[in-house]
């Protein structure tokens, strides 16, 4: 069964109201395609008169764009959101959010380029409204990256996490964690969540995701019925969001969502990727963690059902959340190490996937293993151990992952590079990965 309209989804509506405040937590968000199309998001205490977005390349804006208004069952805040088209590649753009009566700052938003380019994106999962989630997002905030890909778990309104019956949401926890993000850097790039399992809400719809759906605007382009799958383009860097919940051994509430269809369009979505001639990094994330030595949840072999693809289609990258820490493994094929990578080493990409655990964004740590053993969740829910030779590096702290991208020099080679740093922004391991376009690399490059 995909989830759908009909599973009592997020209410959508413009209504009028009283003016209550000003808007708060803006938000950008990606498009189908973000070089011409972004998302505006913010949230109002109360109905408001008239919400709109003023847009433009200067102060003048020249463009007024009316909002979408939606709600939650149970809550007075009222979530808007914009659609804006028509953009051109690589410009930057400002935008002002108002309604009757009050109006908040003018902001400052930059489309995906056209072309590839030097970036540095950020991701991280499992965060909540912590002291260590502050610490993670102000590191985020002066690294100033293009873009954050979250990997679920966000901000825990509902602590069942889809394990429980029933649980409870806290819906002030949703508006706290958007101030915190809002103010770090998501007013200014884009925001882009892959779903956990604790975005599966009580009394949220059929699947406990309209909580989530209502908040954040995803770029809408998955698989049809299965709102929180989406791919995307930034440069030479393909992102694709996968739901892990269809698929997880361990938390098994949304299994079989997609009726199996996820898995025909994740193989659809990654050989379209990987023969685009402008795409040469591909980088999967999802909650649940293929590959990780953490006690807590350790790896899971519902989602391992997605290795075989990773290989088929020379995925480079697989981020995950879930478990509480940060796990890098030695580049794979098959689940099995093809090398081993230190840390400041190289890899050429083409021969491996690298797979990181990037759970450490706030939320309370969990205990790893002492050795580099793990335990694999299987179907019925036992918990199998297993030996771990594919664990590179592990840190069991707060901790981001800053990445950077630089595009093909005069001899046609990338390079990706990966920075885990702490909540005091110092960087505690580091891996460069290369691909060159049209020739595969050796495996391990030389450290520099």
């Amino acid at each position: 069964m995909l989830y759908g309209a009909a599973s009592a989804g997020p209410v959508l509506w413009k209504r009028p109201g009283v003016t209550m405040g000003k808007p708060r937590a803006p938000r950008i968000g990606w498009g189908a395609d973000p070089r011409t199309t972004l998302t505006v998001s913010w949230a109002t205490s109360l109905p408001v008169h008239n919400p709109v977005v003023d847009f433009g390349v200067d102060d003048s804006f020249g463009r007024v764009l009316p909002a979408e208004t939606r709600t939650v069952p149970g809550w007075d805040v009222n979530y808007h959101r914009v659609t804006v088209e028509g953009l051109e590649p690589g410009r930057r753009y400002r935008y002002c959010i108002r309604h009757d009566g009050a109006a908040g700052p003018t902001q400052t938003v930059r489309t995906a380029p056209a072309v590839a380019e030097p970036f540095t994106f950020a991701a991280f999962g499992d965060q909540g409204n912590t002291a260590g989630a502050a610490q993670i997002m102000q590191v985020l905030a002066g690294a100033t990256p293009a873009f954050t890909f979250c990997l679920g778990d966000l901000c825990y309104a509902d602590p069942s996490g889809g394990v429980l019956p029933a649980g409870r949401v806290d819906h002030r926890a949703w508006d706290r964690w958007l101030r915190l993000v809002s103010q770090a850097s998501a007013s200014r790039a884009a925001l882009l969540p892959a779903v956990g399992n604790h975005e599966i809400e009580a009394g949220m719809g059929d699947w406990g995701y309209d909580g989530f759906l209502t908040r954040i605007a995803l770029p809408g382009n998955g698989l049809a019925g299965l709102p929180t799958t989406w791919s995307g383009r930034w440069g030479n860097v393909a992102l694709v969001a996968v739901d892990a919940n269809d698929v997880s051994a361990e938390i098994t509430r949304n299994n079989d969502v997609s009726g199996g269809a996820q898995e025909l369009w994740l193989a659809r979505t990654l050989a379209g990727l990987r023969a685009d001639p402008l795409v040469d990094w591909i980088v999967v994330g999802f909650h649940h963690c293929a590959y990780c030595t953490n006690t807590l949840h350790g790896s899971d072999a519902g989602v391992r059902r997605w290795v075989p693809l990773f290989d088929r289609f020379g995925v480079d990258l697989v981020i995950n959340g879930h478990n509480h820490c940060y796990e890098r493994t030695q580049p794979l094929r098959a689940g099995l190490p093809v090398a081993e990578v230190r840390s400041g080493g190289t890899w050429g990409s083409a021969s491996g996937t690298t797979y990181l655990c990037a759970g450490g964004g706030g939320g309370q740590t969990f205990p790893m293993s002492t050795a580099p053993m793990s335990t694999v969740t299987v179907e019925g829910g036992a918990r199998i151990p297993e030996r771990a030779p594919w664990s590179a590096h592990r840190y069991n702290d707060h901790s981001l992952l800053l990445i950077h991208v630089d595009p093909p020099g005069s001899g046609g080679t990338t390079t990706l590079t990966v920075r885990a740093v702490s909540a005091t922004g110092a960087e505690f391991d580091r891996v460069t990965l290369l691909r060159r376009r049209g020739l595969a690399l050796p495996a391990e490059q030389p450290a520099a």
